[in-house]
C-alpha cells in the first residue's frame, strides 16, 4: 500500500510537469511572482521543473530504482515547500500554476497554505514507500 501511494505521488508530479510544459508561458509567469528566486533563474526553473517532474515519472514507468525516484519526488517537494515558506514569511505568496490550467487544481493552488498542506502530504504519501521490506533490503520490483 506504501509503495502504491508512492506510485500515485509520482504520477501526480508526472501529470503535473506535463500540463507545465503544455502551458509553458503561463508557467513562466507564475514563476515570476517567487519574488524570493533570482529573475536570472527564472527561465532555467520554468523549464527545469516540469521536465524534472516529467522525468521521474518516466523513470518509474522505465523500472528503474523505485528508491531513487522516491527520494527525488521527496526531494522536489521540500524544495518547492521551503519556498513556498520563505515566501509566506518574508514575502507575498507566489502564484503556484503547479497544474497548469487544470481548473480544479488551479483554485487549490491559489492559496500558499494548501500548496503547503498539500505538498506535506504527498511527502508523506511517498516516505513509507521507502521505508517498507523492500526499500530496506534493496529496489526490488
Amino acid at each position: 500500500m506504501a509503495k502504491a501511494a508512492s506510485v500515485v505521488v509520482i504520477f501526480i508530479l508526472m501529470i503535473a510537469g506535463v500540463t507545465k510544459l503544455a502551458d509553458l508561458q503561463s508557467f513562466a509567469v507564475s514563476v515570476g511572482t517567487w519574488t524570493l528566486v533570482p529573475p536570472l533563474a527564472h527561465p532555467i526553473i520554468t523549464v527545469l521543473v516540469p521536465v524534472f517532474e516529467l522525468l521521474l515519472g518516466l523513470l518509474l514507468i522505465a523500472n528503474i530504482s523505485f528508491r531513487v525516484v522516491s527520494s527525488i519526488a521527496i526531494g522536489l517537494l521540500v524544495i518547492y515547500s521551503a519556498i513556498y515558506v520563505a515566501h509566506v514569511a518574508f514575502a507575498e505568496p507566489p502564484d503556484c500554476a503547479c497544474f497548469g490550467k487544470l481548473y480544479l487544481f488551479n483554485r487549490m493552488n491559489q492559496d500558499a497554505v494548501s500548496a503547503l498542506w498539500r505538498n506535506a502530504v504527498l511527502v508523506l504519501l511517498l516516505v513509507p514507500g521507502l521505508l517498507i521490506r523492500h526499500g530496506i533490503q534493496g529496489d526490488t520490483p
